[in-house]
């Protein structure tokens, strides 16, 4: 759009540059475009740091929860293995009471 309007003011400087009084307000046109261009590249530009500037903070926040869960995933299966080994009857019966009752359920449906 802006390019368009750029293109525009270079057409009519050039069709009407013997009518002095056009010219000039053409070439005026055009630097006002040229102005805007460049306002709306640099506006585009902060944009995108901007962008990238608090995209890498939720990065590295993203990156600490999951090194917090994955390390407490590892304690809890840890804590699983210890309380198994420790207590294997209580497991097994555990287990089995578990099945028999989703066992019970399943049937009734």
């Amino acid at each position: 759009m802006v390019n368009d309007a750029i293109d525009k003011a270079d057409l009519t400087a050039e069709t009407t540059a013997e009518g002095g009084v056009l010219s000039d307000e053409a070439a005026k046109l055009k630097g006002v475009a040229d102005k805007l261009s460049q306002d709306i590249e640099q506006y585009v530009s902060d944009g995108v740091e901007k962008f990238q500037e608090i995209a890498g903070e939720y990065s590295d926040k993203l990156n600490k929860a999951a090194s917090a869960a994955s390390d407490q995933a590892k304690k809890a299966y840890e804590e699983g293995q210890t309380y198994v080994r420790a207590n294997p009857t209580t497991t097994v019966l555990g287990a089995f009471a578990l099945g028999v009752l989703l066992g019970v359920l399943i049937r009734r449906n």
